[in-house]
């Protein structure tokens, strides 16, 4: 029984532990078009992922002074990934049925080429995930009805996917 209520005390010590602390600083306004400096001040994460509303992306596409997303007219999810010393960004352009693939290169300060990887009925929601040497993407769309995709893209985000459609119980995704 003292065991029981000691680890019952010290729980939560452990669980508080190894929780991270996401904190982020940044002014808190800012005139149109002006750079917004984000300062991560986040402790004990191991790795992190930047995710936008679609509503907050939905002016035309710009990434940089410089670079405009070509061809790309309804930008609502964007992941940029590492692969072997390269970097991708994929976005899903939803206005334009299509998934987009950025190729900077060995740095993202590279301007990048932009090539459609392939075409869905309202792209919108995407997740790359590597597993072993292996790369695969799940993306959904928006239309009715919802479907879910698998992508496979092999030991490279440079390679055009395999995309199979998930089976799926009807009526099951709602947008």
């Amino acid at each position: 029984m003292r065991f029981l209520y000691l680890f019952l005390v010290l729980l939560p010590f452990k669980l508080i532990s190894q929780t991270a602390l996401s904190d982020f600083q940044v002014k808190t306004n800012a005139c149109i078009n002006e750079r917004l400096q984000i300062t991560n001040l986040s402790v004990g994460a191991i790795t992190q992922e930047w995710d936008f509303c679609e509503t907050d992306l939905l002016a035309p596409p710009q990434l940089d002074n410089d670079l405009v997303l070509t061809n790309v007219q309804g930008l609502v999810d964007l992941r940029v990934k590492s692969d072997n010393n390269n970097w991708y960004s994929f976005v899903c352009d939803a206005d334009g049925n299509k998934l987009v693939r950025l190729s900077y290169g060995n740095s993202l300060d590279n301007v990048p080429s932009q090539s459609a990887v392939l075409s869905l009925p309202i792209p919108s929601g995407l997740d790359l995930i590597k597993l072993g040497s292996l790369w695969y993407g799940l993306i959904g769309t928006y239309s009715a009805p919802s479907k879910l995709y698998l992508l496979e893209f092999g030991n490279s985000l440079a390679n055009s996917p395999v995309v199979s459609q998930v089976q799926t119980p009807d009526n099951i995704l709602n947008g």
